[in-house]
């Protein structure tokens, strides 16, 4: 047999309007492509002879989707849907960046890059100068996302609910945004007690004539909106039994309560229909900044006798997407067509554990909603609702409706695929439990790099941690001030590369302080040349029974170990499941990293990326026919990054929305 002799060429076509430059490794034989840039805005190709060509893909992101809980559910029988796509595709455990929280496992994902050339680390940037955390955004991404590229190439995109895209901007197709948006306003984690007294006037409500016992009446403020709850009795089984409620809320500052406004009537211990209502943002001096129209579900229930204490439960404040200061959708229209046809817009129910399977049925709604608004080759929604649940319940009884409920909108969603179609789902990091938890800020104090880990003074701090980064105080970090801590500096060697020997070595000598067991932290540089604002190292968050803590600024107690909560947290190894014609059936590249996703799916769609990218394509998991043909790469891929535009007002709203549900400090 004769061998056959391959001539490999490469292709360099510069574009003279653009400037860009387009790299292509052929080989003879193959199907050829050559891309045309028209304009800034865009390219077309030519010759379109590639079977890539307008290929489609369909993304659906289940944040902290963990293989534990879905192979359990399997086994049981739980998820037909999710158990047919995994025989029938390609599965396996996809390994997150270094911090697998959110925004930087999402950007990663969904670029291609690692956070030290996509600039988003964790959920803040730490200010220096304001010695302070600031909110990331899309405009803190350094590198063009798959939608981007897609766009530049003519194809129509949807990319909805995906975190770190606000403010959106202009795509080829629409955009609403995701976790990061403003769009919560406030959060009470805790019931409020009020006091149910009795009721003799009306509040013009259904049941106002129909209770069989006293109604009874609370007043509480939502901000400065006041509410005015009354109790109805309305079975006839002589005795007070309160189980319904009327709910009705009025402008801010208007006190009289005859005002004609319909109240909303639901049953007590149960969340309300979604009421409209007016609330402040904050006070500056005399003046107070009105943050506009939002809306909000409660709950009310009563403990005994009238004059005895109840309890009220307030869920997320959510802002209209018609709200006039926020940049949630593109193109802008599309906000109200959302509120026509929802009357509000959910991104994440955050704490509410017990609303999150109850609001299934609304974000499964947002998606098809979605998908159906025109025929896209790129779609992309992100359900929230798996890190929600998992993190308040764990993988109890309220995970698994959520994620059969997951399931039940798949199964309708691959009905009404495309032939040409690849179905992708991923999660940008896993759950697990564990047994015990490491203050990595009260750790730093044992060591003395910390005064007071309880209140951190950045000043006098040497290095303080938060969300798995850890940061240097660059003005204390000389020879004398770690001298004066204790911390020799040897001969040759720089102030920081020893304070980085110090940590580490010490890190790796935590134990647990009643069994001995060795609990040592892994600590990874960042690249000198790392894009944004990184920080100094980042700590790695989950070993085999223990965990950092995510949130570690003002922890109490104050213990290097202690015991766990009683929820799961994060892990680091996520999902990924391709499926589709052009995937091979029951295949595997085992664990892959989440930068790969990015390049995989541009190949599929026969879309250029750029030939510096962390990823690289799965081509283990592609049928050989659609795997044959190399990757096109371009030299100013950056050059498809959009420029968008962001003011401050937009920034303390993030702002505000991240600290009260407690990302950023």
């Amino acid at each position: 047999m004769s061998k056959s002799r391959w001539i490999v060429v490469i292709v360099i076509i510069a574009a003279a309007a653009t400037g860009f430059a387009i790299v292509k490794v052929g080989i003879f034989g193959s199907s050829r492509q050559v891309f045309h840039f028209e304009s800034m805005e865009g390219f077309v190709a030519a010759d379109r002879d590639d079977t890539r060509d307008n290929h489609q893909v369909v993304m659906i992101g289940l944040d902290g989707a963990s293989w534990t809980i879905i192979d359990s559910m399997i086994a049981g029988g739980k998820l037909p849907t999710i158990e047919r796509l995994k025989r029938e595709g390609a599965s396996g455990v996809l390994r997150s960046v270094d911090c697998y929280f959110t925004p930087p496992a999402w950007t990663s994902m969904l670029t291609g890059f690692l956070p030290h050339h996509t600039g988003i680390y964790t959920f803040g940037k730490w200010s220096t100068g304001k010695r302070r955390f600031d909110s990331v955004s899309v405009l803190d991404v350094e590198v063009p996302f798959v939608w981007d590229v897609a766009s530049a190439a003519g194809r129509r995109v949807a990319v909805t609910n995906v975190p770190v895209t606000y403010p959106t901007y202009s795509v080829n197709g629409i955009m609403v945004g995701g976790l990061m948006s403003p769009l919560v306003y406030d959060n009470w984690k805790d019931p409020r007690t009020v006091s149910f007294r009795k009721w003799s006037g009306t509040t013009g409500a259904p049941n106002d004539r129909r209770s069989f016992s006293p109604p009874l009446v609370a007043k509480a403020a939502a901000h400065s909106a006041p509410v005015l709850f009354v109790l109805y009795d309305t079975t006839n089984d002589q005795i007070e039994n309160y189980d319904t409620v009327a709910m009705r809320v009025y402008r801010p500052g208007v006190v009289d309560f005859g005002l004609n406004v319909q109240p909303a009537v639901y049953p007590i211990g149960e969340y309300s229909p979604w009421v409209p209502f007016e609330c402040r943002k904050k006070r500056r001096g005399e003046t107070e900044t009105v943050l506009g129209c939002v809306k909000v579900e409660l709950a009310a229930s009563v403990l005994g006798r009238p004059g005895r204490k109840g309890t009220l439960k307030f869920a997320p404040f959510h802002r209209l997407p018609t709200d006039p200061k926020l940049a949630l959708t593109y193109p802008e229209p599309l906000a109200a067509d959302i509120e026509k046809r929802f009357g509000k817009y959910i991104i994440s129910l955050g704490s509410h554990a017990d609303l999150v399977a109850d609001q299934m049925g609304t974000l499964t709604g947002f998606a098809d909603y979605f998908y159906d608004y025109d025929d896209w080759d790129l779609f992309l929604y992100v359900f929230q609702s798996p890190d929600n649940v998992q993190h308040r319940v764990g993988f109890g009884d309220e995970a698994e409706q959520v994620y059969q409920r997951l399931d039940e909108f798949l199964a309708k969603l691959i009905e009404r695929l495309r032939d040409d179609v690849t179905l992708v789902i991923t999660s940008d990091h896993g759950f697990a439990d564990y047994d015990y938890m490491i203050d990595f800020n009260y750790f730093l104090e044992t060591i003395g790099l910390i005064p007071d880990s309880h209140r951190i003074n950045f000043k006098s701090a040497l290095a303080f941690s938060d969300q798995w980064c850890l940061y240097f105080n660059d003005k204390l970090l000389t020879i004398e001030e770690l001298a004066r801590v204790g911390i020799e500096v040897t001969d040759g060697a720089t102030p920081r590369q020893t304070l980085i020997d110090y940590i580490r070595e010490r890190a790796a000598q935590i134990t647990h302080p009643e069994t001995g067991q060795p609990m040592p932290i892994e600590l990874v540089d960042i690249p000198q040349d790392g894009l944004g604002v990184p920080p100094d190292m980042v700590i790695i968050g989950s070993y085999s029974n223990y965990l950092v803590e995510g949130n570690d600024i003002g922890i109490k107690p104050r213990q290097v170990v202690r015991d766990a909560p009683a929820y799961p947290y994060h892990h680091r190894d996520g999902v990924y499941l391709f499926w589709g014609p052009r995937i091979a059936p029951g295949s595997s590249a085992g664990m892959t990293n989440i930068e790969n996703i990015a390049p995989t799916m541009l190949y599929l769609m026969g879309l250029p990326m750029d030939p510096s990218m962390d990823g690289s394509v799965i081509k283990g998991i592609i049928k050989p026919e659609f795997a044959d043909n190399p990757p096109y790469t371009i030299d100013d891929y950056n050059k498809l990054r959009p420029s968008i535009t962001y003011n401050e007002e937009d920034r303390e709203g993030l702002e505000e929305m991240l600290r009260s549900i407690g990302y950023i400090q």
